[in-house]
């Protein structure tokens, strides 16, 4: 993807409440911070204790003035659900690209509930990040005793994620 005029990239991470999309926006900027970018997020949660639309807006780049994504700008999307990939689909740039996991592949994930942390690191990954960087801000973030089964999902992400 070529770099746009004022190199800031945008990734919106979308989902239903209670899938970890918070989780993985905390993940992927901690990861972009730490690798010097400027970086702001924003979070709509929606009716997200009801199992409703929640999304995590990601802008990163020199400098990054505002953390909400314009509509239509949006260079990634990571969809943890179906829906709310068909939904917000047109949020992305034309060329952007979406990183989900169909449901009949979500067999590989070490849980049902490690999907946010496989796709955050499937998205890391193809930035450069290596398995061992992500794994170490994952464990900053999440309770202790989560970090064996998430460090599974990120080691199926760099296993499995060759065709994303």
């Amino acid at each position: 993807m070529a770099p746009k005029k004022d190199n800031t990239r945008s990734v919106l991470i979308t989902g239903l409440g209670g899938q970890g999309i918070i989780l993985a926006g905390n993940i992927i900027s901690s990861a972009l911070f730490s690798k010097g970018f400027d970086v702001k997020k924003s979070e709509v949660h929606g009716m997200s204790q009801r199992g409703g639309s929640v999304e995590s807006h990601i802008r990163f780049g020199r400098t990054v003035y505002s953390p909400l994504i314009p509509y239509g700008c949006a260079d990634y999307l990571i969809a943890l659900d179906e829906n709310e990939k068909k939904r917000l689909h047109r949020q992305l740039l034309p060329g952007g690209s979406i990183i989900f996991l169909p449901s009949e592949n979500r067999t590989a994930l070490p849980s049902p509930r490690t999907l946010n942390v496989y796709l955050s690191a499937v998205f890391l990954r193809r930035l450069g990040f290596s398995k061992n960087d992500i794994s170490g801000y994952m464990s900053r973030i999440v309770k202790k005793k989560y970090i064996d089964i998430n460090n599974k999902a990120i080691e199926a992400a760099f296993r499995n994620s060759a065709s994303f």
